[in-house]
């Protein structure tokens, strides 16, 4: 193959034959604003795509979305087209505006609100996954941070978002490029699929055992229906199985600790980095997203206790309360105080995670575990005196072999996927800059 030439452009580098623009050049029409309705329209009718939903997920149009009644002429006027790219146009956060989402999988209209931006590219000249993907590209937010204005919130504007700088492969190009990137962002969302799954089938037999009192008897039948004896709990109320106990969470962990209370300065050239609960996902902690810190600053964490070990569960104590988390060790990071860390032994650590799932237990750590008014938040006193309903060791036991392959399962669907993320992350800026081109045969 030969050795790719390069010229100098406004925009950098880029590969010989390639072509560059603004924006503009190739979409179909002005990119839109979103409509402005009060809410007397909202409960039936289209739905609406709104920013949180759009700053969320890469990839919108299939969510559950509120509702808006709107006329014709407003569905037609705002209504989103498969393969639209969409921009937040203000956000809070420094780098929150201009955040690029596409439109896919449409299954019914969907109009976007006054807060979001809408781009209709022109896919007889250029592929419009190539340019979700351009601009979620380092080059391409950085130029977007520079056309960004306010100090409290940050904000875009349609006509500035039109004018800036972009690169223009081949079509061919384009799509092989989005190609490469796309079949690893589809393995990463088959095993986020997979890993609810898992997490289905593990809550299914968590339910049916402790909550349902079903679990295999001596002679392997349904404990409660097949007529196994049940005492009445005073703590709870309600009829436990009999031999069954309660106890304190504090005496189930070996230790029960939170992160950091002081929150240590941003440092970009860093290579560790804290956590709060908006990085904490059901199955795993979105590591880039989580504010880089120096050396010496992560040390001290680590020293203070405020590094999870594989097995922790960690527990979110303020913000959206009672998010529950194994965390699977992959990762080397601090946490900030708003998320508590439970130590616990390995076999009652499957069993105690999905006990703090349950909708009970939720409702129980919000309603008697919190305190604070303009800021509700799980205080870690009181969390350590929730009250567990504690099976026996051997029934224990029995659940640990079922649950514990589930975990270590989804464990290995998150290690995959972060490594998947780690390499188009890599691959992102090389193929967007000319570094790496795509082999002919992979064009096809």
């Amino acid at each position: 193959m030969s050795q790719t030439k390069f010229k100098q452009t406004k925009i950098g580098l880029i590969p010989d034959e390639w072509q560059h623009g603004i924006f503009q050049e190739i979409l179909v029409h002005d990119i839109r604003h979103g409509l402005y309705k009060s809410k007397e329209f909202y409960g039936k009718g289209i739905k609406l795509l709104k920013m949180g939903i759009q700053y969320s997920n890469n990839k919108v149009g299939n969510q559950e979305m509120e509702r808006v009644n709107l006329t014709p002429d407003e569905i037609t006027r705002f209504q989103l087209n498969e393969n639209d790219l969409v921009f937040s146009r203000t956000s809070m956060m420094t780098d929150g505006a201009g955040k690029c989402s596409i439109v896919v999988n449409l299954k019914e209209p969907v109009v976007f609100d006054g807060n979001l931006l809408s781009a209709t590219v022109n896919k007889t000249i250029v592929h419009p996954q190539f340019y979700f993907y351009y601009f979620n590209s380092k080059f391409a937010k950085q130029k977007i941070s520079e056309i960004t204005t306010g100090t409290q919130s940050r904000n875009i504007s349609a006509s500035n978002l039109k004018k800036l700088p972009i690169i223009i492969p081949s079509i061919q190009e384009q799509k092989s490029i989005a190609k490469i990137l796309s079949d690893l962002d589809l393995k990463i969302e088959l095993n986020q699929k997979m890993n609810k799954t898992l997490e289905a089938i593990g809550r299914a037999i968590f339910r049916r055992w402790f909550v349902d009192f079903e679990f295999p008897d001596e002679n392997g039948r349904p404990y409660r229906s097949s007529g196994g004896e049940m005492v009445y709990s005073e703590e709870l109320g309600r009829e436990i199985p009999k031999g069954w106990s309660m106890d304190n969470l504090d005496g189930l962990c070996t230790e029960i600790t939170d992160g950091s209370h002081f929150s240590p300065k941003e440092d970009m050239e860093g290579t560790k980095r804290i956590a709060t609960v908006k990085n904490m996902g059901l199955f795993d902690i979105d590591f880039q997203s989580c504010k880089r810190i120096s050396d010496a600053d992560y040390k001290k964490l680590v020293h203070n206790g405020c590094k999870p070990e594989k097995g922790d569960i960690l527990l979110s104590k303020d913000g959206t309360m009672g998010i529950t988390h194994i965390f699977n060790g992959q990762v080397n990071l601090v946490l900030l105080s708003s998320i508590a860390i439970l130590r616990v032994n390995d076999k009652l650590c499957p069993y105690l995670y999905h006990y703090l799932k349950e909708n009970q237990t939720q409702a129980e750590l919000i309603e008697n575990h919190s305190s604070g008014s303009a800021l509700p938040r799980i205080v870690l006193k009181d969390l350590k005196r929730l009250l567990v309903l504690v099976p026996s060791i051997e029934l224990l036991g029995k659940f640990d072999l079922f649950v514990k392959p589930i975990i270590e399962s989804i464990f290995h669907n998150s290690k995959e996927s972060k490594s998947l993320s780690d390499i188009r992350d890599s691959l992102l800026p090389k193929l967007m800059s000319g570094k790496i081109r795509v082999p002919i045969e992979a064009r096809k």
